[in-house]
């Protein structure tokens, strides 16, 4: 009955049952073992319930990683400028950039104020020799 080692490692993996249920309805005993041998091959590559219950984690660790991210990007939302407040910035940037002196506006004050500053100390020696002029002269 049993021709190879082959087959004695099927009839391990394979209910006798199923052999036998074969044979009944006229398949050879070759027959049967390599149908039984094939579906065996199939049902081994099927999922188990651990396969499903580790494929069940690996969606639920999904699913809270795109809630998270989710949430992520409702706090990003609120934290952006919304079009208005947008606009309103450029505004008040257009407004101070016109109220802004320019270099050259910048060097002209800065000459005035070195012409005024020497105008007063020469002004401030002028009258410190008239004053000590006079002193002599009345003192």
């Amino acid at each position: 009955m049993i021709k190879s080692m082959k087959n004695v490692r099927v009839l391990q993996r394979v209910p006798i049952e199923i052999l036998s249920r074969l044979e009944e309805v006229d398949f050879t005993s070759e027959q049967a073992r390599v149908t039984t041998g094939i579906f065996d091959e199939d049902n081994q590559q099927l999922a188990k319930k651990e396969d499903i219950k580790s494929v069940r984690g690996d969606i639920i660790s999904v699913r809270e990683d795109v809630k998270s991210a989710t949430e992520d990007t409702k706090s990003i939302d609120s934290r952006m400028a919304t079009k208005e407040e947008t606009q309103s910035i450029r505004e008040d940037m257009k407004s101070m950039g016109s109220k802004m002196a320019t270099k050259d506006e910048m060097r002209a004050e800065i000459l005035k104020s070195k012409y005024d500053l020497v105008k007063w100390i020469v002004g401030g020696i002028i009258a410190n020799s008239a004053l000590n002029a006079l002193l002599k002269y009345f003192g």
